[in-house]
């Protein structure tokens, strides 16, 4: 049994990037959400204006790094503060490990039942492994002897599982995700587990399902 917990606990519009008219035609100074600066991981940028809620899903191995680069685009195309206040950004990391449940679980919500709810470990077990993105390519870990991509686990995840509607702009990996099947005995499940902190209208957000051996997200 291999366990992925995506565990996007900070959260922020993102307001700040758009500098604050001041008297006489000048900005303001842009800011990054509090706590990005320097953090690894994944993010998810939502957008929220009218009905659209787009979401884009990214990996990073310095998420304010990214931002900051984006400030200056929302500089030059004139984006106003009321504008980027209903977009807003989660972000956080991503543990993986290979073992059975230890004694310490708890149970969490099906995104799509049956089971109605499933046992996980706790986020603060030793037995985590934390992913981290590199400079580049895929962001890959090894679960239970399988090769994931956990981006791409993660958009399907919240598209296909959760139910979470809108649009994804992932274009190039919004396919179906697979379990892939390892070994004569055919591999074994994996159990996902997504912690969104709350943004804009939206709560706090914790869901998990089961990948079973040879299904499809």
């Amino acid at each position: 049994m291999g366990y992925v917990f995506f565990r996007l606990n900070r959260g922020s519009s993102l307001a700040g990037m758009a500098p604050a008219a001041l008297p006489g035609g000048d900005f303001g100074n842009a800011v990054l959400p509090p706590g990005m600066s320097g953090a690894a991981g994944m993010y998810i940028v939502i957008n929220c204006q009218a009905d659209q809620h787009n979401r884009y899903v990214g990996i990073s191995n310095n998420i304010g790094q990214r931002f900051a680069g984006r400030m200056a685009v929302v500089t030059e195309l004139g984006f106003p503060t009321s504008t980027m206040e209903r977009i807003y950004v989660v972000w956080g990391s991503v543990k993986v490990r290979d073992e059975g449940a230890p004694p310490m679980t708890i149970t969490v919500k099906n995104a799509k039942p049956p089971p109605m709810f499933v046992a996980f470990p706790l986020w603060w077990d030793t037995d985590w492994r934390e992913a981290t993105p590199g400079n580049g390519g895929a962001f890959t870990a090894m679960v239970d002897g399988n090769l994931i991509n956990l981006e791409h686990l993660l958009i399907r995840f919240v598209m296909a599982r959760m139910g979470a509607g809108g649009t994804v702009s992932n274009n190039q990996l919004m396919g179906s995700f697979h379990h892939p099947v390892s070994g004569g005995k055919g591999g074994s499940p994996i159990r996902v587990k997504f912690h969104s902190a709350a943004f804009g209208d939206y709560p706090e957000h914790i869901r998990a399902d089961i990948l079973e051996p040879g299904s499809t997200w």
